[in-house]
């Protein structure tokens, strides 16, 4: 087991050094980096199955003909850099649609409290902008 690797390698450098063996130090040093190694692989890994080879004989062989699971793979940096830009840009222009309307708004309180001869140059302009904008959502092109 790993466990008792461990506290064989860790119980070999301490007598090693108290004896002044280096060679025990550098034995029980040795044992104890291999079982670190193993101990990270083993905790990196999916799973870690315990059955001969790697196999489930405890259902008969009808385990064998099953295939395993797939594991779902957390996306990658790219994928969530990806990700983030693209919630920001849909961010961008969910302000960008939002302000668009509260412009219309104003500019057709405005027509509606005082009439269109009220409106600027500028403003008749908006306002055919923000309204060709409305009128091509509510028509998508095919």
């Amino acid at each position: 087991s790993i466990v008792v690797a461990f506290v064989v390698g860790v119980i070999a450098m301490v007598v090693g050094l108290f004896a002044e063996w280096a060679w025990l130090v550098l034995t029980g040093a040795i044992v104890f980096i291999v079982n670190l190694i193993q101990r990270h692989q083993l905790q990196q890994s999916d799973h870690y199955d315990e059955s001969f080879m790697g196999y489930d004989f405890s259902q008969g062989y009808t385990s064998l003909e099953q295939s395993e699971a797939q594991v779902e793979k957390s996306p990658g940096v790219l994928q969530r850099w990806k990700e983030k830009r693209q919630a920001e840009k849909a961010r961008r222009q969910a302000e960008k649609d939002q302000e668009a309307e509260r412009l219309l708004d104003e500019l057709l309180e405005k027509v509606h409290q005082h009439g269109m001869e009220s409106l600027s140059e500028a403003e008749k302009r908006q306002l055919a902008r923000v309204s060709a904008r409305y009128r091509d959502k509510g028509n998508p092109k095919p």
